[in-house]
């Protein structure tokens, strides 16, 4: 089965703090997943390297295919992401906030 997300020995420091400490993943084509653990344990960081945010410190990640750090425009179109401050303005309807989106 085609795997569509990869991670191998996915390192991540920040200063002298450790966030992602030799993760290996890997996600088949047409599954979804679910990444839970409580807050600072690398959820978000995890997501950022993917989409080329962060740069890992060592390891890799791959999405579809390819190293993370060079996808590529057209990728974003089969990527859906929500970070986890979005606020909607508060004159917008929820209506014009899906037109929007």
């Amino acid at each position: 089965m085609k795997q569509i997300l990869e991670t191998f020995q996915l390192f991540k420091r920040f200063g002298r703090t450790v966030v992602l400490e030799g993760l290996n993943m890997s996600v088949p084509e047409g599954s979804i997943y679910g990444l839970l653990g409580p807050n600072g344990a690398g959820k978000s960081t995890t997501l950022q390297i993917l989409m080329n945010i962060h740069q890992p410190t060592s390891g890799r990640a791959e999405l579809f295919g390819r190293d993370s750090r060079s996808i590529l425009p057209r990728d974003f179109t089969q990527i859906g992401y929500v970070s986890e401050n979005q606020e909607m303005p508060e004159w917008m309807t929820v209506e014009s906030f899906m037109a929007y989106l």
